[in-house]
């Protein structure tokens, strides 16, 4: 009996990543986006209860409340927003981590924005479910800076009716970073126990740059992914959250060392110790990036389990490059990512992979979804995504909502699997058996135009146009192989083993 293997997509299509505007959810908001034109953008977003809170971000802080229509709740705050008194010193626009929302366990909000070296300035605020100050936090519902210097924060979390928060900093007279972890009470007071009078301050080396801490609150532990001359040379460091001393066990003398030339400002660390990157990359010489993801076991080593070899690679196409990841998460049983595209009008882009590594085909269009506003506008990045019902809420930011020139704060929704006639038609594809040892049989209901066939490292082997049904192997090592088929649809790519 024939066994017919049909192959898991693990690279993304070219046809895939152009803008999909059939996934907008044209009845949230106003054609699938909601504009807040005075604001830089939404940095955090949280649903409670089937109602959405957002917080804008950078120098204006505001919090507001909007329904899975998209409709702003102007029952709560003053017609549906509450300006939270929060003052930050605003930064980079790729900065996502300058605002968040966190639900106490007695349903109350904390808004939080990264603190600044002036102490008048406030960088946390209580209200309750309405928008009304709960004046009991703090001083009349604000906590003050106590630094001397601007924190970048990373991590908020809210355990053990605490407030953890891990940021870090740049030192005023030689700018070298450093790391500061410090805790709240619920009723905004500092917890003077922890550390040097409720800081531990962590130096780091001169010339680092601090892009991404993850916290293990199970494990008293934090990783934290620097960079050194750009992000040439990356790397993720383990430390202890009530010490603050680095754990030299982990990695290599204390260090996972990350691939040289690829650009990671994102990771997911678990309680097991399992740590997933997602970076963007250049391979074989051209100036268009690809989207990678590895996953490395507790040792810290890569998972071979894991995609090819440890890693999950997607070619964008020809026309398109990733430009950054933002974010990485657990979907259920799957990772969902999300960034931002170029060139042309940059889109945020979405992607979903299996817990093992290969493309979620059953998401959006074989794994992936593009995103441009309808009027070309660009919508630029992924600060929050939530996904709820089968729809995809995304806090961003987009030149759709000026403010004085630059982009404003946007939502968009996306649905994961509308489907429409314009999308890639992939047909029925299989191929088998596999692994090969001599003859690769097609099983298409689309013809099929070029097939080629490239080694792990990108190498094109074998090329042939119009393939009656299959490829002769018998003449390669045996090992692990990537096949390209062309049909009028688009670019599919597969892998295949050789025996």
């Amino acid at each position: 009996m024939k066994k017919i293997f049909t192959l898991i997509l693990i690279i993304i299509s070219t046809s895939n990543i152009k803008s999909q505007t059939e996934y907008t959810n044209t009845n949230f908001g106003d054609n699938g986006y909601m504009c807040f034109p005075y604001v830089h953008a939404v940095g955090d977003m949280m649903l409670i209860d089937n109602s959405y809170y957002g917080l804008t971000s950078y120098s204006s802080h505001s919090l507001f409340k909007f329904d899975q229509n998209g409709q702003i709740d102007t029952s709560f705050g003053q017609d549906g927003y509450r300006y939270t008194g929060l003052f930050a010193l605003g930064g980079t626009a790729d900065d996502f981590t300058n605002a968040f929302i966190r639900l106490t366990p007695d349903n109350k909000l904390i808004t939080i924005a990264d603190p600044t070296n002036d102490p008048e300035g406030a960088f946390m605020a209580m209200f309750d479910i309405n928008g009304n100050v709960e004046t009991t936090f703090g001083t009349d519902g604000l906590v003050y800076t106590i630094f001397d210097e601007v924190l970048d924060l990373h991590t908020v979390e809210l355990i053990n009716n605490e407030i953890i928060l891990i940021g870090n900093g740049n030192n005023s007279e030689d700018y070298s970073p450093y790391i500061k972890i410090f805790k709240y009470t619920m009723q905004g007071e500092l917890i003077t126990t922890l550390g040097d009078n409720g800081i531990i301050t962590i130096p780091m080396e001169q010339g680092y740059e601090i892009k991404h801490i993850e916290y293990d609150n199970s494990n008293n532990a934090m990783y934290v992914l620097i960079w050194y001359n750009q992000f040439t040379d990356s790397k993720i460091l383990k430390y202890n959250t009530v010490t603050g001393e680095q754990d030299m066990d982990f990695g290599s003398a204390g260090e996972l060392l990350l691939p040289e030339q690829h650009r990671i400002y994102t990771f997911l660390a678990t309680e097991d110790g399992e740590i997933f990157t997602a970076s963007t990359f250049s391979a074989n010489g051209t100036e268009n990036n690809n989207l990678s993801v590895t996953k490395y076991n507790n040792q810290q080593l890569p998972d071979l389990s894991f995609g090819n070899d440890g890693t999950f690679v997607s070619d964008m196409g020809m026309q398109t490059t990733v430009k950054e990841v933002f974010d990485i998460q657990f979907s259920g049983n799957s990772l969902l990512l999300s960034g931002n595209l170029y060139p042309g009008s940059e889109q945020i882009f979405l992607t979903k992979t299996s817990i093992d590594g290969f493309i979620d085909s059953n998401f959006g269009n074989n794994g992936s979804i593009a995103y441009t506003h309808p009027d070309s506008y660009n919508t630029t990045f992924t600060y929050k995504t939530i996904e709820h019902n089968n729809t995809l809420t995304i806090a961003t930011a987009s030149h759709q909502c000026p403010n004085q020139g630059y982009q404003g704060g946007a939502i968009v929704q996306m649905s994961a699997t509308i489907l429409s006639e314009q999308q890639h038609d992939t047909g029925v594809f299989s191929m088998y058996p596999n692994p090969v040892k001599d003859i690769l049989n097609f099983s298409t209901s689309n013809a099929i135009t070029k097939v080629e066939l490239y080694d792990v490292s990108g190498k094109m082997l074998l090329a042939e146009k119009n393939p009656s049904s299959g490829l002769n192997l018998s003449g390669f090592t045996a090992g692990l192989y990537i096949i390209k088929t062309y049909t009028k649809y688009g670019v599919d790519t597969y892998k295949i083993i050789k025996e």
